[in-house]
């Protein structure tokens, strides 16, 4: 059995981020209580955010198709610091469902 715990202060943020969206799409293909308590935790925390968030963390972690997807939208300092919000938002979310 996969476990879908992660230690949420061992890692960076971006590198929780990473791991998380790794874990999403694990469970996704797991039939198990535990995978499903985990797909419903992210998909809470990810609906906590608002509209530019959800576009940064899906973009950024969940479907990295579009490197780069944010320069004709964002100047590099504004996505940064939009980055840096969503993700401590996200993981505020994830820590506190």
């Amino acid at each position: 059995m996969k476990s879908f715990d992660i230690d949420v202060n061992s890692l960076s943020l971006s590198s929780l981020l990473a791991r998380i969206s790794e874990l999403y799409f694990q469970a996704l293909k797991d039939d198990s209580d535990r995978a499903k308590d985990f797909i419903k935790r992210v998909n809470t925390a990810f609906e906590s955010l608002n509209e530019t968030e959800k576009k940064v963390i899906n973009n950024d972690f969940f479907y990295e198709d579009y490197p780069f997807w944010w320069t004709s939208i964002y100047s590099k300092a504004t996505y940064y610091r939009l980055r840096s919000k969503s993700m401590n938002d996200f993981k505020e979310a994830f820590i506190n469902e």
